[in-house]
C-alpha cells in the first residue's frame, strides 16, 4: 500500500472543502433563482386580503442556514407569501431575503439563506387558518443599532423598510413586526463604529416608537429575540446586550429566548435551528395579541 505523506492528504481534504463550498454555493444560486421565477403578483383570493409582517433586524433575520436540496419542501409555502427585494410579491420560498433584482441597495444580503420566515408562515398558517399571510424583509447582516433610528431617506435602512412597508401595505395590513438584531453591537469595539452596548434597550424602543408612528399604526405587535449563545471571543458585551433585552421597555411586545438553538458556527444558527425560530415566533406573536 502506498504511504501519502502528510501534505498529500492536506491536498486531499482541501480539494474536498473547495468541492464542497463550490457545490453550497451552486445550490443556494439555484435557489436564489428559483425563487426570483416564482410566479409575480397575488392571486385575487389574496390581493389587499393580506395580514403583513415585518421582519427587521440583521443576518439572523436575513438568514444564513443552507440550503440543501432535499429540503425543497421545507423551504416554500405556498400558502403565503413574501415581498421581495424586487418590491414583487411572490409565493414564500427561501431565501426569502434573496438579493435578486434588489430595488434599495442599502440591505442588499448577498448572504442570505434559510431564514425563520418561511416557518414562521406555515405557523400561522396552522394558528390562523382563515389568515392569509405576507412576510415584508426589512434586514441586512451586520448592521448596528443605531443604524436602524429613524431617518426616512430611502437610502437608509429604517427608510428602506418603511418605504417597503407602505408598498406592501397596499395589498393588506400590517399586523406585526418581528425584530431580531444586537449581536454586532455585542462585538468588541473597535475604530469609530457606534456601539451600543449600554443603550441598546432605550435605542430599541425609539425605533420601535418611530415605527409604529411612521406606519400609523401605534400599538403595533412586536416579537422580538433574546440573543442565545455565541462561539466567539469577540463578543465581549453579549451578557450585556442579553440584559438590555430582557429589560426593553416596549410596551406590545413579546421576548423570545433561543439559547437551546443549534448553531453551525460561531453565531449563526442551522437551518433546523432557524426553522424551530420561526415556529417560535408565530406561538409568541398568538401568546401576545390574545392577551388584549
Amino acid at each position: 500500500m502506498k504511504n501519502y505523506g502528510f501534505h498529500s492528504i492536506c491536498i486531499v481534504i482541501f480539494v474536498g472543502l473547495i468541492l464542497l463550498s463550490f457545490s453550497s454555493a451552486v445550490v443556494a444560486k439555484r435557489y436564489s433563482d428559483e425563487t426570483a421565477s416564482l410566479p409575480i403578483g397575488l392571486p385575487s383570493k389574496a390581493s389587499t386580503k393580506l395580514k403583513i409582517f415585518l421582519f427587521i433586524g440583521q443576518s439572523q433575520i436575513s438568514g444564513r442556514g443552507r440550503l440543501m436540496e432535499k429540503d425543497r419542501a421545507l423551504n416554500i409555502n405556498k400558502n403565503a407569501f413574501v415581498f421581495g427585494n424586487d418590491y414583487q410579491w411572490k409565493i414564500a420560498k427561501e431565501p426569502t431575503d434573496s438579493a435578486y433584482n434588489q430595488v434599495d441597495r442599502i440591505s442588499r444580503d448577498n448572504d442570505a439563506g434559510v431564514s425563520p420566515a418561511v416557518t414562521f408562515t406555515k405557523e400561522m398558517n396552522r394558528l390562523r387558518p382563515d389568515w392569509l399571510i405576507g412576510v415584508v424583509h426589512c434586514s441586512k447582516g451586520g448592521t448596528l443599532i443605531k443604524r436602524w433610528q429613524r431617518d426616512l431617506k430611502r437610502n437608509s435602512l429604517y427608510g428602506s423598510c418603511v418605504n417597503r412597508a407602505r408598498e406592501a401595505a397596499k395589498e393588506g395590513e400590517i399586523i406585526g413586526v418581528i425584530f431580531q438584531q444586537g449581536e454586532s453591537d455585542a462585538i468588541r469595539p473597535k475604530g469609530n463604529r457606534p456601539f451600543s452596548p449600554d443603550t441598546w434597550g432605550i435605542l430599541f424602543k425609539k425605533m420601535i416608537t418611530d415605527l409604529r408612528h411612521d406606519l400609523g399604526i401605534s400599538q403595533l405587535p412586536v416579537v422580538y429575540t433574546q440573543m442565545g449563545k455565541n462561539k466567539s471571543d469577540r463578543f465581549v458585551n453579549w451578557t450585556k446586550l442579553q440584559a438590555q433585552q430582557a429589560n426593553a421597555n416596549v410596551d406590545n411586545s413579546i421576548m423570545v429566548k433561543t439559547d437551546d438553538l443549534p448553531l453551525k458556527d460561531y453565531v449563526h444558527y442551522t437551518a433546523d435551528g432557524y426553522r424551530t425560530l420561526g415556529a417560535r415566533y408565530a406561538k409568541a406573536y398568538i401568546e401576545l395579541t390574545e392577551k388584549k
